[in-house]
């Protein structure tokens, strides 16, 4: 992971840093993004698992004259998440935080986020899994969204 000033500033760094971790090695932890007037809330998770279920989700929903298409695009999905993201394994001769600052540098595009609650103007569904682009992020703060304590 490279250092601030040495990468793009059209997202912010330290929060690239969270995606990073996330697609790499699977780290996992609760945030709330702040995007054009929307909270999102839910815990950061890999590429790979977001697309997992993306073919998932499209192979269930396939009708019983469409399963044997629903299950290749199910593989399809599986795939492609191996490829897009590659979990690095840790290095048994290597700390983790040696191998943190080992590794290249790399541009992440979206976040993707699991058990996905929205908070805004008007009522928002809760989503299993969301995608968003990090560019687009106006705020963040690690932890989820609690309901306020009644009075």
């Amino acid at each position: 992971m490279g250092t601030e000033a040495s990468r793009s500033q059209t997202s912010d760094v330290f929060l690239e840093d969270w995606v990073t971790l996330a697609n790499d090695y699977n780290l996992q932890i609760a945030v709330t993004l702040m995007m054009n007037g929307i909270l999102v809330s839910g815990t950061i998770t890999s590429g790979a698992e977001f697309l997992q279920h993306i073919g998932r989700s499209v192979s269930a929903a396939a009708g019983s004259d469409q399963k044997s298409l629903g299950q290749t695009i199910e593989k399809h999905y599986q795939v492609v998440a191996k490829k897009l993201y590659p979990q690095t394994p840790a290095a048994p001769d290597k700390e983790p935080a040696e191998a943190l600052e080992a590794a290249a540098p790399r541009k992440s595009y979206f976040i993707h986020l699991k058990d996905v609650n929205m908070l805004g103007p008007r009522p928002l569904p809760a989503v299993p899994y969301w995608r968003g682009r990090l560019d687009r992020v106006d705020g963040w703060f690690i932890g989820g969204l609690k309901e306020a304590p009644s009075k």
